[in-house]
């Protein structure tokens, strides 16, 4: 309870032990928040309250408009000898002395009428005022809530009512980014007639002289350019441009110290403000204009056009092949407020990052191939040990994904053609490095898991159901997200395989059924290309899944997406008992063949989170074991011209795809390789030419993607092996993660919600994965976070403790007629939030 209160109650109670009725006239209203604050007991009994005033208990009466009511409902108080205490407070009203309505009473008990400023006097003296400070503060015209402020200010501070006026603000920094953002503060600024006060800040802590008749609104003007301009100045480590010559400077630590404190609290608390602001005193001095170095500014980005210079730094950096300094520069500028303003800046930021990380693992990789063995196992291992030149070809994979999604090209288009160049003419030298190591050792790769392996090796043998997938073109390099998206996987073991030879998916997806490493062939077959088992032909999905399930008697096969829609309840009947469930996923072949380039790019990001999810689903329905890899990899960079494409062989064509040719006869191209079946190992009379690097054959089209030749992303496939256990998931949605600023409707593929932790769970960081879902498939996944930690690899956020994030969402399959926000526990995948379907309708507003 505030000292003035007290006070007030003290005076009453006084007044009570000489009269017990007391009528109080109260015509400007001032003392109603006094009223206001007096606890009540209970509710109204005929519209009079029981407060408590100091020790005593009180019946309130209150003036609303009638005196003729109010002397009625206090009537039955008062018609006694000895009446309890009664206070009738008469707001808004002067008293008639001659023909009051409630004479009787005045004249019975005490009627009285107090004036503010003389009972603050007294109540000031009380705590030690002076009477020439006390005469200061109430020179202008006051409200109870003034003088408040000054009684609850702190021992030993000095009374200050422009403080009062701001809401009783401690820090001039503070009240300084106020009235700076708000012009309505002149208004109260006047009346109250602290622009004296005001003034006197602005000398005597910022340094900056204005006469007392100077409008506030042009005062406003200048202490604007005095301050962004004195922040922009003293950040610089050159020279400032000569427009700004006019801006005062401050004169010593001090005064920069608050000018730096204001402008980061109009920032901070005033942001809408202060980017009008600063963009026109951009604008007044044409900053933009002038060419300051980038490196010349300083850490703090005061005017727009410093962002902007920065990032083209950034890019300026990639192309000119200094990864490092640009990944420093863009981890140290990349939060600022202007980046932080709109998702679009940092998703700029965030492709330059991505284009840094790629050229830095590029020069890491160049490094590696000078120290290569002549093997091919080395050449394997190197590519795929965990900090091997595979996280080269995951760094692209992000960075294509990235930038496919953008709304708007990267700005620093220049450096990303520069960095995927320079990742072409990586592949292309390590192409031709690995083939020359396999052409050394006679086409044959000892000593490493082979593709026709894995299902006796892997696979069979199990007394556990197995789950087995099989992911059309899964190369080794997505493994690393795999297994970081499963955290509560056991037994994880992630192996290199070698892919049978060509590369092709009829090909590879036999041999991964049993029975392939007894004897496996590629074969002619009814004039079409085919894979050989036990003398039985596999030219077709039908043909393979015919022979599994003559071999594995009780097995069940499954679509991806099919799985994905299945219900707990159903996909577990479907499951149960099976001894070995085939998953099939054809997304990233399909994808690139059909589609290629942007559309590709943009949905085969989400294809791994899919794989994880179907993997927990299983893990629900009961099935512990799990096996997943693919039938090749893939090559997937710009697209080719015809120039830079390989004339067809020629012969008898039996296939002929972008990256081999198979046949019998014709000539060798000029970069091309020949092979014999027997050469690869098989029981054929066909042969195979391969372009040697990573160039494709003219068998149409142009796209990107590519697969089928003897590269280390083509014939490396991952074989990922791992248990899982059902899993508890007892965690209430919404009571952990709350999720906000979801849009009604989507317009765009990208947009922005915000999360935070809820209830007790706000104790230490909390890691969260959010995933767009439409009909349980996912279809994008977050991007960025605003404070919040980000990491690429899995897609999480790591949520702080009282800090709300924003997080950027990536919407990848533009298809989809609703989606659904769903934010995860990425150990377990419980939902801990989620929205409402959301109509997507992409290009309306």
């Amino acid at each position: 309870m505030n000292p003035f209160h007290q006070y007030l109650e003290r005076q009453l109670t006084e007044r009570f032990k000489k009269r017990p009725v007391l009528v109080w006239y109260d015509p400007r209203k001032e003392f109603e928040p006094f009223v206001d604050a007096l606890p009540t007991q209970g509710g109204p009994e005929n519209g009079i309250y029981r407060v408590a005033i100091g020790d005593l208990t009180v019946s309130l009466a209150r003036f609303e408009g009638s005196f003729f009511g109010i002397k009625a409902a206090v009537e039955p108080l008062v018609d006694k000898d000895h009446p309890d205490p009664l206070l009738l407070y008469i707001p808004g009203a002067s008293r008639d002395r001659k023909g009051s309505v409630l004479m009787e009473l005045e004249k019975g008990g005490e009627c009285f009428e107090w004036q503010l400023k003389r009972l603050a006097r007294f109540c000031l003296l009380e705590k030690g005022d002076s009477d020439g400070i006390i005469d200061n503060l109430l020179a202008p015209e006051l409200t109870y809530q003034d003088i408040v402020g000054f009684l609850t200010r702190e021992t030993g501070e000095v009374p200050s009512l422009l403080k009062m006026l701001f809401d009783g603000v401690k820090e001039n920094s503070i009240l300084l980014a106020r009235w700076l953002c708000d012009p309505d503060m002149d208004n109260k600024i006047l009346s109250k007639g602290v622009q004296a006060e005001l003034f006197l800040l602005l000398s005597s802590r910022l340094g900056l002289e204005l006469t007392n008749v100077t409008p506030l609104a042009e005062a406003r003007e200048k202490v604007l350019r005095y301050v962004l301009v004195g922040e922009f100045r003293d950040d610089l480590s050159c020279d400032a441009p000569p427009t700004v010559a006019m801006v005062p400077e401050s004169r010593n630590k001090e005064q920069l110290s608050l000018i730096r404190k204001t402008a980061l609290a109009m920032r901070d608390n005033h942001p809408v403000a202060y980017a009008t602001i600063s963009r026109n005193i951009e604008k007044d001095l044409g900053l933009s204009a002038h060419t300051i170095e980038p490196s010349n500014l300083g850490r703090v980005d005061t005017f727009p056009f410093e962002e902007k210079a920065l990032l083209k730094w950034a890019g300026i950096l990639i192309l000119k092949g200094e990864y490092r300094q640009a990944l420093t520069l863009i981890s140290e500028r990349r939060r600022s407020f202007w980046a932080d303003r709109t998702l679009e800046r940092q998703s700029q930021w965030t492709a330059c990052r991505l284009m840094a990380r790629l050229g830095e693992r590029i020069q890491t990789a160049r490094k590696g191939l000078l120290k290569t063995g002549h093997a091919p196992p080395q050449w394997i291992d190197a590519y795929c040990n965990p900090e091997g030149w595979h996280r080269v070809d995951l760094a692209q994979q992000q960075m294509e994904a990235w930038t496919a999604k953008m709304t708007v090209d990267p700005e620093a288009e220049t450096a990303l053609e520069k960095v995927r160049q320079t990742y072409e003419d990586l592949l292309q030298d390590m192409a031709v490095g690995f083939m020359e190591a396999l052409e050394r050792s006679g086409w044959i790769v000892a000593d490493l898991l082979q593709q026709t392996d894995v299902h006796p090796k892997m696979v069979d043998g199990e007394k556990t159901p197995v789950a087995y997938f099989l992911v059309d073109a899964m190369r080794f390099a997505m493994a690393h997200e795999f297994v970081k998206m499963l955290p509560m996987a056991s037994d994880v073991t992630v192996k290199p395989a070698v892919a049978a030879w060509p590369t092709i998916t009829p090909v590879g997806m036999a041999a991964l059924l049993p029975g392939a490493s007894a004897g496996f062939s590629v074969v002619e077959s009814g004039g079409k290309l085919a894979a050989r088992i036990d003398n039985t032909a596999l030219p077709d999905v039908s043909a393979r899944l015919k022979f599994l399930k003559a071999r594995v008697p009780g097995m069940k096969e499954m679509l991806l997406e099919k799985l994905l829609q299945m219900s707990g309840k159903r996909l577990t009947g479907a499951v149960s008992g099976v001894p070995l469930l085939v998953v099939r996923s054809q997304e990233i072949d399909a994808l690139g063949e059909m589609t290629g380039g942007l559309i590709a790019r943009q949905v085969m990001d989400t294809m791994v989170g899919n794989v994880v999810r179907a993997v927990r689903k299983l893990a629900d329905c009961g099935i512990t074991r799990f096996v997943v890899t693919a039938d090749h990899g893939h090559l997937f960079t710009r697209k080719k011209e015809d120039a830079f494409k390989t004339d067809s062989p020629g012969g008898k064509t039996l296939e002929i795809h972008r990256r081999c040719w198979i046949g019998q006869g014709g000539s060798t191209p000029v970069g091309t390789i020949r092979l014999s079946a027997s050469q690869l190992g098989y029981d054929s009379d066909l042969e195979f030419v391969f372009p040697r690097g990573i160039g494709v054959f003219k068998s149409g089209g142009d796209l990107g993607y590519h697969h089928g030749g003897l590269s280390l992303q083509e014939m490396i496939i991952p074989v990922i092996s791992f248990r899982m256990k059902r899993e508890k998931r007892m965690m209430e949605p919404g009571s952990i993660v709350l999720l906000s600023d979801v849009p009604e409707k989507l317009a765009n593929r990208t947009f922005g919600i915000k999360l935070e932790m809820g209830g007790l769970f706000n104790q230490s960081p909390l890691k969260v994965r959010p995933i767009l879902l439409s009909r349980d498939v996912i279809v994008g996944k977050a991007g960025m976070a605003l404070d919040g930690d980000f990491e690429q690899d899995s897609g999480c956020v790591i949520l702080q403790p009282g800090k709300k994030a924003g997080v950027g969402m990536l919407l990848e399959n533009e298809d989809c007629k609703t989606i659904r926000v769903m934010i995860q526990d990425p150990a377990t995948d419980a939902v801990l939030a989620q929205s409402d379907d959301i109509p997507v309708n992409l290009g309306t507003q």
